[in-house]
C-alpha cells in the first residue's frame, strides 16, 4: 500500500492524516474513530529537506515537528508515521500526547512507537 500524508478539517480543527490515491480519500481519526473525508490537502515537499526521527513520548520531543494542523482549541498537531501490520500509516500527535493516532478499519488507532516528520 502507499499512501501520501495528508490533513482534512475535523470539528473545527484541522487534522493530519492520509491520503490513499487508490480511493480519492483522505483518513484520519477523532473520538475513537476514522475519520474519511472528501474534503482535504495532501503534503507537497522535498523529501530532502525533512526527516523522520523516532518518538516513543511527545510530551518530551526535542526535535523540530512540522505542524500538520490543530485541534479545534488551537493545540498544534504533528504529523506522524505509524506501522499497523507491517503498513505505514500517517497521522497525528502532539505535545500533551502520550502516543500517536490514526484512523484505519473504522477505529481510531493508537501506538506508543512512531516517527514525527521533522525538518
Amino acid at each position: 500500500k502507499t499512501f501520501y500524508v495528508a490533513r482534512c478539517p475535523i470539528e473545527q480543527g484541522v487534522h493530519p492524516g492520509y491520503f490513499d490515491p487508490k480511493n480519492g480519500r483522505c483518513y484520519s481519526s477523532y473520538g475513537g474513530k476514522e475519520v474519511v473525508s472528501f474534503d482535504f490537502e495532501v503534503l507537497v515537499c522535498d523529501p530532502s529537506r525533512y526527516i523522520w526521527t523516532p518518538c516513543s513520548d511527545p510530551k518530551s520531543f526535542t526535535g523540530n515537528p512540522i505542524i500538520g494542523g490543530y485541534e479545534n482549541n488551537g493545540l498544534e498537531l504533528y504529523v506522524c508515521k505509524c506501522m499497523h501490520k507491517d503498513v505505514p500509516y500517517f497521522g497525528k500527535t502532539n505535545k500533551e500526547a502520550s502516543c500517536a493516532y490514526f484512523g484505519n478499519d473504522g477505529k481510531e488507532r493508537k501506538v506508543t512507537q512512531f516517527d514525527i516528520l521533522t525538518y
